[in-house]
């Protein structure tokens, strides 16, 4: 008699099975049940959200031209270490990170576009990183991220395209996040969520900070434990949303 078969990897875990009879719950009720108007908002206004953070922290070594990258950035030193990243989150447009992991939305105008003035301090949509010769350029942002899974899921491989409208912008987006061998943080998700207890949830979660916090210094590398919390910070919030967030490391 031939072995059965038998599919080679890991099964679902239980709390897969339980988000998925969740969704079915809430959207399959019968004719005349009443929906709240939190899982009305879930119904019609549920969206994705996509991040990229960069982990380029940024030291004050002179480069071939005698000068430093925020020289060449036309950036003062109020970018060292990871104020660049920070400052360029790509989240919707671009973001600020702050201190406390909040993020920062810009509105309005940039105050200046002189050359002295970074207009990456300004909390303006229209100017950011933009310059006198090309005038209030729209914020850089992302466009898409496609995310595959490789070797039954043991890899991912995320082709992620991004927006910027000037040279200036494209030159620190160039250095945020093309350089070879430097590390990205790529999150996504629901930003609204039904959990596993079928209640209606804002998906606010972000590693951001741990992300730029666990950053070593310009000249330092990495080391594995750094990015094995990363890992399991992951893990813990992809299994506490119930499926509903999920981000790699990438480089």
């Amino acid at each position: 008699m031939g072995q059965k078969s038998t599919l080679v990897g890991e099964s679902f875990a239980p709390w897969v099975k339980n988000q998925v009879e969740a969704r079915q719950n809430l959207l399959g009720r019968k004719a005349g049940v009443k929906y709240t108007n939190n899982e009305l908002k879930y119904i019609n206004n549920k969206t994705s959200f996509l991040r990229l953070v960069s982990g380029v922290n940024i030291n004050s070594n002179p480069g071939p031209g005698n000068t430093t990258r925020l020289e060449d950035l036309g950036l003062n030193n109020d970018f060292l270490g990871n104020e660049l990243a920070r400052h360029f989150v790509l989240e919707g447009g671009t973001t600020i990170i702050s201190q406390s992991g909040n993020p920062q939305f810009r509105s309005g105008l940039a105050e200046s576009l002189s050359v002295n003035d970074t207009s990456l301090n300004s909390m303006g949509v229209y100017g950011l990183a933009s310059s006198e010769e090309y005038g209030y350029s729209p914020m850089p942002g992302l466009i898409d991220a496609e995310i595959k899974s490789l070797n039954r899921g043991s890899l991912k491989e995320a082709t992620i395209k991004i927006k910027c409208w000037n040279p200036r912008q494209f030159d620190i987006i160039d250095t945020l996040f093309i350089k070879l061998k430097y590390g990205m943080l790529l999150e996504w998700g629901h930003s609204i969520y039904v959990d596993n207890n079928g209640e209606v949830q804002n998906n606010n979660f972000s590693l951001a900070e741990e992300f730029l916090s666990a950053q070593p210094a310009a000249d330092v590398e990495a080391t594995n434990s750094d990015q094995q919390a990363i890992y399991r910070s992951i893990e813990k919030h992809r299994e506490d949303s119930n499926g509903n967030y999920d981000a790699i490391l990438a480089s």
